[in-house]
């Protein structure tokens, strides 16, 4: 696998409750992505209803010089929210031209200036992190793929490819391990990933390794991301996840969960940072944005749970 000029595709999944998390996402890639880089930004929206016409046109003006490269196409079938997220994420590689495409959550962003050596090693091979999955919470789910492909499930005492992104794909292997899935099991791909409870990266990557091929692809380097998960609250929290010895991870991630539990020194440490790494301008406007993006997560879930009660 050579590391040649040709720009690589973006994929991501949102649904309305990260509306806000992806217009920071595409505010990051107008400060920071050279737009070289970039062949496509492939939207799936698994909004419930659909983003609006207005919405998607936000969304597409937000990525700025990147807009006319943006393309938002509704999320289809029944499976539940992550589940879907995981399919959507394999069989986006259908609609890739480039040999190379990134997942991204709505959640990540870029904090400093992307360059193609966040993805590539010296050597050619695409970066992938791995780690062990015992007490993982993922544990469970990586046992069923791996029995799935019938591999030594004794390979969990291993260091093992990422649940995270960014996740980079091999294109041309992505499709194939669609068609393989759909082929052995005789149904369509969407249908046996439901049925059989698998994980998207490792039944990629684990693939790749029954195929030999994981290795010569992917060397054991990650693509480091910063994130801020649900766990983290305080000032001190963030402090020390954002706050990496340089050179600092050029993506940062921050869950939607994690938002509303943020004390208010937090959500000052958190707008400053953002404006320290080029986001936005003035706190005030990082802190202005936070705020209306926990209420809007909050309203979502006020809904969920009216929702689910019958309201």
């Amino acid at each position: 696998m050579q590391d040649g000029p040709q720009p690589i595709t973006f994929v991501v999944v949102v649904f309305e409750a990260e509306v806000d998390l992806l217009l920071l996402q595409a505010r990051s890639f107008v400060r920071h992505c050279d737009p070289a880089l970039v062949d496509q930004i492939i939207i799936f929206d698994q909004s419930r209803p659909a983003l609006s016409a207005k919405w998607q046109r936000r969304i597409v003006d937000a990525f700025g010089p990147f807009a006319d490269l943006v393309r938002i196409f509704p999320a289809q079938g029944e499976t539940d929210g992550w589940t879907q997220q995981q399919i959507l994420k394999l069989t986006a590689a259908e609609q890739v031209q480039t040999d190379y495409y990134v997942a991204l959550d709505a959640k990540t962003h870029l904090t400093a200036p992307l360059a193609r050596s966040a993805f590539f090693g010296a050597d050619g091979r695409a970066h992938l992190r791995r780690y062990s999955y015992l007490g993982h919470p993922m544990e469970s789910k990586v046992r069923t793929t791996l029995n799935w492909l019938s591999l030594d499930p004794e390979l969990i005492n291993t260091e093992l490819p990422a649940t995270t992104t960014p996740f980079l794909f091999v294109t041309t292997e992505t499709k194939a391990l669609v068609r393989s899935v759909s082929e052995e099991a005789g149904k369509p791909f969407a249908e046996v990933f439901r049925d059989e409870g698998l994980i998207e990266f490792p039944l990629y990557s684990l693939w790749l390794k029954k195929q030999g091929r994981l290795d010569s692809l992917y060397a054991s380097t990650p693509i480091e991301c910063s994130t801020v998960w649900a766990r983290y609250t305080s000032a001190a929290d963030l402090r020390g996840v954002l706050v990496q010895p340089s050179p600092e991870p050029v993506f940062a991630a921050i869950h939607r969960s994690a938002v509303g539990r943020l004390t208010l020194p937090a959500m000052l440490f958190l707008a400053t940072w953002w404006k320290q790494h080029g986001l936005f301008n003035r706190t005030s406007s990082a802190l202005w944005f936070l705020a209306r993006m926990r209420l809007r997560i909050s309203i979502w879930r006020l809904r969920q749970l009216r929702s689910r009660s019958g309201g």
